[in-house]
């Protein structure tokens, strides 16, 4: 054996020894190493592990399942899949990363894990694209640090790494950004996958989630004060207005629908209130649905505030039952407050999930809220009574009379919420929080509205 030979073998067992007692380095993004889920499972040596936090990340499903869309500012493109694989076609990347968007969301991301990243891709023409994982919300929280790839011609894989150092969230956002470019991208194989133990989320528990230092109830009887049955055949108009166009950039959320005011959109109908949101060409939009609100004509400070509905469902479906300040016109959102009484985001397990949120302004937008899940079946099934009570002390919120979550509002910077609010009902298509919607999303939707009620206690009246 010649001494060359001897020397890289002994170059090579120091290089073995090193990998095993983990003294190598490690490289959280390299373009021309892949780490696969395989071999990352190898070196954890924990087989429990979640393999994949990313749904159809194949494309095996045609129809891309969770997977979604996203378009800002000038930014527009299609997505389908070829041959096994998802084919980007930038139409017009925009002039930011995020105005064409590959995501999914509502993906659980646990704190004190570490998660490996791997994506294979390809360009028409070489290129640069960004992924991310983070919180799927504004303002963005990065959970990750950016996964920037200078993307050839050539399929390749591109991996990184990230430990997840905020707390669990069971609705984290996985991206890849193709924004700044018109060139079109092949995607396949995409992981997220968990190398090593988390945190759970904090769950929610069977009678009621309590957040902290909740206040005693108000005292009194309710009162029933204003209420609409839509027992007759036209909106009364005494009561209800409602916004008509795309508003401010899609309502401030990227919203595809317009809204109108037409019949096609909003009736009564056997005694129920329907808002239909419908795919068709109006007014430049591609999609129509209905917002109808009592702003100027009836709003309260505290109250038991109800109402009986069945939802709509599928992707890219974001039906509301909520309230704004009545100063919005004045000092703007969110300083004028928000209180969410029932939100859902359909498409999949989502459609069973209802959520419950407050917003206002502490040195810029703050939000906070819960959710509840339906214990079987989802909530275009049936009616459903989705409520709050709300006092000086505390926002309360129910689903069928059952509380699930509940908010202090006694801080000083919460001010906004003890002022008068108006209600509205609307069905939106589309935005930020649901994502677009996708080839599985029947149209036309419907939001059945059967009655809503208010009611305050007897001091208060």
């Amino acid at each position: 054996m010649s001494k060359k030979i001897g020397f890289k073998i002994y170059i090579f067992l120091i290089f073995i020894f090193l990998v095993i007692t983990g003294c190598a380095s490690e490289t959280v993004i390299k373009e021309d190493e892949t780490i696969t889920p395989s071999s990352a499972e190898e070196d954890s040596g924990n087989n429990e592990l979640p393999k994949n936090i990313i749904v159809n990340g194949d494309f095996s499903n045609p129809d891309l399942g969770d997977w979604d869309l996203f378009l800002g500012g000038d930014g527009d493109a299609i997505i389908e899949v070829t041959d096994g694989e998802l084919f980007v076609d930038v139409i017009n990347g925009g002039n930011e990363r995020w105005h064409v968007q590959l995501r999914q969301l509502n993906r659980l991301i646990k704190k004190g894990a570490k998660y490996v990243v791997s994506f294979d891709a390809r360009a028409v023409e070489p290129r640069r694209i960004e992924s991310q994982v983070g919180k799927n919300s504004e303002p963005w929280t990065e959970y990750s640090e950016e996964g920037v790839f200078e993307i050839t011609t050539d399929m390749q894989t591109y991996t990184y790494e990230f430990v997840m150092t905020h707390e669990s969230d069971l609705e984290g956002r996985f991206l890849i950004d193709f924004g700044r470019s018109d060139s079109d991208v092949y995607i396949d194989n995409v992981f997220v996958w968990q190398k090593t133990p988390g945190e759970e989320p904090s769950s929610v528990p069977e009678e009621e989630v309590i957040s902290e230092d909740i206040p005693e109830p108000a005292q009194g009887e309710w009162v029933l004060i204003w209420n609409d049955e839509f027992d007759g055949t036209e909106i009364n108009l005494d009561d209800w207005s409602f916004n008509i166009g795309t508003g401010n950039n899609g309502w401030g959320n990227n919203e595809l629908q317009y809204y109108t005011d037409r019949p096609e959109n909003v009736r009564i109908e056997d005694n129920i209130l329907v808002i239909e949101a419908r795919k068709e060409n109006y007014e430049d939009s591609e999609y129509t649905s209905a917002r109808i609100k009592t702003e100027d004509k009836q709003s309260w400070a505290y109250g038991k505030i109800e109402a009986r509905i069945k939802l709509p469902q599928g992707k890219g479906i974001w039906p509301a039952f909520w309230m704004l300040g009545e100063s919005i016109n004045t000092i703007n959102w969110p300083y004028c407050g928000e209180i969410d009484v029932m939100e859902m985001i359909g498409g999949g397990s989502n459609d069973s999930i209802c959520h419950g949120t407050i917003h206002w302004d502490k040195d810029g937008w703050t939000y906070t809220g819960g959710n509840t899940t339906l214990s079987s079946g989802i909530f275009a099934d049936d009616y459903h009574i989705f409520s709050i009570e709300w006092d000086k002390g505390a926002i309360r919120w129910f689903l069928d009379g059952k509380q699930y979550h509940a908010e202090n509002i006694t801080h000083e910077h919460q001010s906004e919420l003890h002022d008068s609010f108006f209600i509205i009902l609307n069905c939106a298509i589309g935005g930020n929080w649901p994502g677009s919607p996708s080839q599985s999303t029947v149209f036309p939707q419907k939001m059945y509205i059967d009655w809503i009620r208010v009611y305050q206690k007897v001091e208060s009246v």
